[in-house]
């Protein structure tokens, strides 16, 4: 009789050792998952601080495109979100000499200069960074620049009225 009473003595101990190991690691689950959720957070906050609009980066990649002297290129444009186009533009000597929006020519060709590579610098990028300044609330613009001869490819801009998403395919003539 008092071996079986040590065998379930034995078996309550094992049965309680087994319960707080399950309780451990159910707590050590319960603390990895939110930490877990804080560190994607984290590490996607620092990725998308690398493609932020800044005056640094958008002045390095104005740079990049100066010292490349690309004048001839042809560029397509597609624009999504509260905008939407495709823009088609041919660029000679540093001039749009023909240019199409969704297919359709251009009135005149003056209209086309925003979606040419430096009016992308120029009135999109630059208005921006121009607009965020006086605004309270800041949207949020994430832009990849081409690292070798600095052009815009793509852009997505985001705030609380809109999301635009504008990528640019270029080609050297």
């Amino acid at each position: 009789m008092h071996s079986s009473n040590g065998n379930e003595t034995d078996t309550a101990s094992d049965r309680s050792g087994r319960k707080s190991r399950r309780l451990l690691w159910l707590l050590g689950i319960g603390t990895a998952i939110p930490l877990a959720g804080v560190a994607v957070i984290v590490g996607l906050n620092i990725y998308n601080a690398q493609f932020r609009l800044t005056r640094e980066r958008l002045d390095a990649a104005w740079q990049r495109w100066q010292q490349a002297a690309i004048d001839d290129y042809d560029i397509t444009v597609r624009v999504r979100g509260s905008t939407q186009g495709v823009y088609q533009l041919e660029v000679r000597d540093g001039k749009v000499r023909k240019a199409w929006r969704n297919g359709q020519p251009f009135p005149s060709l003056r209209q086309a200069y925003p979606w040419t590579v430096e009016g992308l610098f120029t009135v999109v990028l630059e208005g921006d960074l121009e607009r965020d300044q006086g605004s309270g609330t800041r949207p949020f613009t994430k832009v990849t620049f081409d690292a070798e001869d600095g052009h815009p490819i793509r852009y997505v801009r985001d705030s609380d009225q809109q999301r635009i998403v504008i990528e640019v395919n270029l080609t050297r003539r």
